[in-house]
Order: structure tokens, then C-alpha cells, then sequence
């Protein structure tokens, strides 16, 4: 098992799954499937999505098949327990305005270059916080995707084997980033050198640190970001910069295959299904073009 998957997972456990049916006084022996749906509403309810909801249904499922195995229980009630259904993806995505916007807003903040990143390179929040300097080839201009670091119960994992293996991939860097990165560097140093005695020297490597050098922690990222998102009034999770990288090359007319090698998916079908809405709007442009193009005779007095 990948360490982000791990991570997770535990997360899921220690924040959701454990702590409910704690609360609820019950034994393994009298989960029902009663309980699992009403474990799975409250969590709607929570604002979790089914396909969320889904994953913990999976891992529950898991603990109690092994359960079962060990002759703890007789029958696995989520055999028979009705999950959430998985409600096709609808994000929201910024337009170049708003996200001009939000660098601006972003600018003078702690969180400025990993959102930036993120939004230039589509990048998912483990990959950007993971970045390090020696992944950038600034001679060659391209950046190598090939190390994470994720939110675990004890604190930080640092890994170099990514979500999948489609998602080690090198990216040729964008000039406008490339530039950005340069200057980022550079403030860096100066100021290392302006602060010794406090600056961080744990994370020398690392491109998303503060004024002093201290790594931007998952949680700093995600919570900065949403403030400054609901402060502008926009409706938008950090993880949507991802999206909206890949709605904008969509929108371009960059094919899903493409758009699928750079956000890192396993398969282009994964892209196909997530961004389907986007792509069916350039076959309604389509249908425009043709509606303009072929002429029916006398089509306008039969309507």
C-alpha cells in the first residue's frame, strides 16, 4: 500500500469511522446494517460526498470481512447495507479573472507559491507541498514530479512514491512559471542569509516554505486558502486549482489523453469520466459550427 493511501486511510479511521461507533457504544458484533446507513447519512449530512462515503463503506467493509475470517462475527452486515450513490463530479473551477484574482490575493501571503503552482501545473496538494528544488531543471525548463508529502496522524510523511505510477512524470515548465520560480529562489536565499540564527534549515530543499523556511503544512495550505477563497466570495476548494488547470487546457482544445498525462491519471478514461461535462461543451461548439454551415432548403418556412 502507498503511503498516501495510508495516510487516508487513517485519517478516514481516526477522524470518522472510529470515533462514531465509539460514541455510540457498539461492539463489532452489533454493527448492523441498519447502523451503516445511518453512519453513511450522518456524514451527508456532514458534507462528505458519496464518493467519499464510499471509501469508508470499503475499508469498514474490510475490517469486518476480517472480522468475519477470525470467526468474530458470522455474516459482513455491508454485504447488504445500501451505500451512498456517486454523484458525477461538479467543481468549481475559476476562470482566468478569478484566478488572476486570487494570486493577487495570494501574494503577500505564506500560501502564494504553492497555489500558484498548483494551479499552473495542475498539481494535487501532496505533489506541490512535496516539490523540491532539485526536481527543477531550470537549463531544460521541466520539473519532475516524484515526491509527496501528506497529512498522517503523528504528523508529516515524506515519500518519493507517488499516488500511482502515471503520477511520477516530468512537465515541461511554463515560461510565466519558470520565471515565477527563479524569483522565488532567490528571495530564498536572500532570505537565508538574512536570518540564520532562525531561519528553518530542515527544509532547504523544499520549494513551498515561508519567510523563514518552515514547510507549508497541508492543513496551513488548505485552511489560508479557503479563507482567502470565501473572503473574494468565489465558491472554490483548493484541490479545484487542479481542476481548473485542467478545465482551462480543455477549453483550449488540449485532447483528453494530453490532459490526462499531465494531471497524472492512471488512464484517460479516469479524465474522460471527471471532466465529461467540459469536453462535451466543444461538441455543442461543434454542433454550432455545422448548425451555421449546412443550409437545409426551405428548413426556415417549414419551422
Amino acid at each position: 500500500m502507498k503511503n498516501n493511501t495510508y495516510a487516508a486511510y487513517e485519517i478516514q479511521v481516526t477522524k470518522h469511522i472510529e470515533p462514531y461507533f465509539r460514541n455510540h457504544k457498539v461492539l463489532i458484533g452489533q454493527i448492523t446494517p441498519k447502523l451503516l446507513e445511518e453512519y453513511y447519512t450522518d456524514k451527508l449530512r456532514e458534507g462528505l460526498s458519496g464518493r467519499t462515503i464510499r471509501k469508508h463503506a470499503s475499508n469498514i467493509c474490510a475490517a469486518l470481512d476480517d472480522a468475519v475470517k477470525n470467526k468474530i462475527i458470522a455474516v459482513n452486515p455491508c454485504m447488504v447495507a445500501d451505500k451512498p450513490s456517486i454523484e458525477r463530479f461538479s467543481g468549481n473551477m475559476l476562470d482566468e479573472a478569478q484566478l488572476y484574482e486570487v494570486f493577487s490575493q495570494t501574494r503577500n501571503s505564506r500560501i502564494h507559491i504553492p497555489v500558484v503552482i498548483a494551479a499552473f501545473l495542475g498539481l494535487r496538494r501532496s505533489e506541490v507541498l512535496g516539490l523540491r528544488w532539485s526536481a527543477i531543471d531550470f537549463e531544460h525548463k521541466v520539473i519532475h514530479i516524484s515526491h509527496t508529502v501528506v497529512k498522517v496522524k503523528k504528523g508529516l510523511q515524506f515519500s518519493d512514491l507517488p499516488k500511482t505510477k502515471s503520477s511520477r512524470r516530468t512537465l515541461p515548465c511554463p515560461e510565466q512559471l519558470l520565471y515565477f520560480l527563479q524569483k522565488v529562489k532567490k528571495s530564498q536565499v536572500i532570505s537565508y542569509i538574512k536570518n540564520q540564527k532562525t531561519y528553518c534549515r530542515r527544509y532547504l530543499q523544499y520549494v513551498c516554505v515561508d519567510e523563514l523556511g518552515d514547510l507549508i503544512k497541508p492543513d496551513t495550505l488548505t485552511n489560508d486558502f479557503a479563507k482567502i477563497i470565501n473572503k473574494l466570495g468565489y465558491k472554490c476548494r483548493l484541490h479545484d486549482l487542479r481542476h481548473t488547470c485542467a478545465s482551462l487546457l480543455i477549453r483550449q482544445g488540449i485532447p483528453m489523453k494530453q490532459v490526462s498525462v499531465w494531471l497524472g491519471h492512471s488512464s484517460t478514461a479516469i479524465t474522460s469520466d471527471i471532466y465529461v461535462h467540459l469536453s462535451f461543451q466543444d461538441k455543442i461548439e461543434t454542433a454550432d459550427v455545422l448548425n451555421h454551415s449546412i443550409h437545409i432548403p426551405d428548413y426556415e418556412k417549414k419551422i
